[in-house]
């Protein structure tokens, strides 16, 4: 993408129960959110999202998603649901030694209030086997609302350790 970074917020977890990233504002089309070694608390647990508005998480059933999975084990598969009350971020994310989830995610119509907020990730992470296993796919929030922000939560447990930085792009 051509343009150049504009760094909005960067949250480092720390045995946290949730991390949220803010600082989406008007002026910007396309925002970018990279996660650098998400560790869970608990060994194979996913790591799930959900959109802010205001600077509260939209917990309502309307998030969709699809993507393709690689696992070195076995192969490659495809994710998808409707109707969740989150975002899906990581599965199975190992929490021993070299394990983690690290990816690269751009986000869509985020303060377009009058379109669907969108979010496409390319995953790469270590899972609780050991295994290397990646993922490239999207999100979306089928609510037509402005969105300010990202919070991050994995689905049993604590964020143990993780950076995740948002920025703007520039154009």
């Amino acid at each position: 993408m051509a343009g150049s970074l504009i760094l909005l917020d960067t949250e480092t977890a720390s045995n946290s129960s949730s991390v949220t990233v803010t600082g989406m504002v008007s002026g910007f089309d396309v925002f970018r959110l990279d996660i650098i070694n998400a560790v869970p608390q608990t060994d194979g647990t996913d790591l799930r999202f959900r959109f802010t508005e205001s600077g509260t998480p939209n917990e309502t059933a309307n998030y969709d998603r699809a993507s393709n999975f690689m696992r070195t084990a076995v192969g490659y598969g495809a994710l998808s649901g409707t109707d969740a009350t989150y975002g899906g971020a990581g599965a199975f994310i190992g929490n021993a030694t070299g394990e983690g989830h690290s990816s690269l995610r751009y986000i869509f119509n985020s303060q377009n209030a009058s379109k669907y907020t969108m979010m496409t990730k390319e995953i790469t992470q270590v899972a609780n086997s050991g295994e290397l296993t990646g993922e490239q796919g999207a999100d979306m929030l089928t609510v037509n609302s402005v969105v300010n922000g990202v919070q991050f939560f994995m689905g049993s447990g604590n964020i143990t350790s993780g950076v995740f930085k948002l920025y703007a792009i520039k154009n």
